[in-house]
């Protein structure tokens, strides 16, 4: 039984449809068919008319008709209408009203019949580090559950912006790692980013992060297959890939990252090809003076580095472990600019 029907036996069990339905916003909620059938109204900012136009089965199920809109599947694709957000969002939703746990028993790992291989790639990345980055198939990502992680969710990452960038859950491990894949410029994949999650990195410390395929992250920039299309007058260049991610859903989608903090001439060449102010915006231990090496590369186009002269954050912090108000203070204040 998967985590979905889980929460709707739970719904049923609980006698939990009338109270779904008030949540939702829904009016003149009745109990029709003997018990059997739930009817309703939507909510007046969609409809103000239909009395009936909700309909759920009173069964395991919870089969959903909306009648004036011709929608029929079962009570998340009603909270999919009314909340106009996408599944996963329905299930939080849902579990948060009712005060669920939430669970993702849904997920089966597949079998993957080269597993050994994998694991001998694992090893020697740490060794091998590839002069040119090589393509691998689309069809990898097979392998992987593409389910948002509830960790990364936790941390503000909203499911929205995870199935964005593709967050997933590693389908040799079970859900102990979580994955996302990365691409060139012009969206081909060139391996699949691997990190332990927090119950499971005590264990491997030297490895929290990997990357699952042979890969050189400095022949790269990360999220520009996303970004480019919104970098117009200056490009955000961070050192990891997560706060890309948190920035785009907090509306700053002019981002990339180096995936690490040295630069290589190849990624500073591909940044000065955008055409475009470059502002790097790196984690609190780095000084203005870490950007003198990287003077000379820079000077035909215009750069500068952001740097918390407030004591915003740690030591060692990045720019979004303070949440999206601070993040924005310290992109926006013209004060923390310096010219490279």
């Amino acid at each position: 039984m998967t985590d979905l029907q889980i929460i709707k036996k739970k719904i049923f069990d609980e006698e939990k449809i009338e109270y779904l339905l008030e949540q939702l916003g829904c009016e003149n909620i009745k109990s029709e068919q003997q018990g059997q059938l739930i009817t309703a109204k939507l909510p007046d900012s969609i409809e103000s008319s239909n009395n009936r136009s909700v309909q759920v089965k009173v069964r395991e199920s919870l089969s959903s008709y909306i009648r004036s809109k011709n929608i029929q599947g079962d009570i998340y694709n009603l909270v999919q209408y009314i909340q106009e957000c996408d599944l996963c969002q329905a299930k939080y939703w849902v579990c948060n009203v009712l005060n669920y746990d939430i669970i993702f028993n849904d997920y089966k790992p597949k079998k993957d019949w080269n597993e050994k291989l994998h694991n001998i790639l694992k090893k020697r990345q740490k060794e091998f580090v590839p002069s040119v980055n090589i393509y691998i198939p689309e069809n990898t990502l097979l392998q992987y559950a593409q389910i948002p992680s509830y960790e990364w969710w936790e941390e503000g990452l909203l499911c929205k912006t995870q199935i964005e960038f593709e967050i997933g859950l590693d389908g040799n491990g079970g859900s102990d790692k979580i994955i996302f894949p990365v691409r060139d410029e012009n969206r081909l994949l060139l391996t699949v980013k691997e990190r332990f999650t927090h119950e499971f990195e005590e264990h491997h410390k030297d490895m929290k992060y990997f990357y699952a395929y042979p890969y050189n992250r400095q022949l790269n920039i990360f999220n520009l297959h996303r970004a480019k299309e919104y970098i117009i007058d200056e490009v955000y260049v961070f050192e990891g890939e997560k706060t890309c991610m948190f920035s785009w859903q907090w509306g700053i989608k002019n981002t990339v990252s180096t995936q690490g903090k040295e630069i290589s001439p190849l990624q500073i060449r591909k940044l000065i090809q955008l055409n475009c102010k470059i502002i790097f915006v790196f984690d609190k231990d780095v000084s203005i003076e870490f950007f003198d090496k990287y003077k000379s590369q820079l000077r035909t186009r215009l750069s500068y580095c952001i740097l918390d002269v407030d004591n915003l954050f740690k030591e060692k912090e990045s720019p979004i472990d303070k949440g999206k108000e601070t993040f924005l203070k310290l992109i926006n204040n013209i004060n923390y600019r310096f010219k490279i």
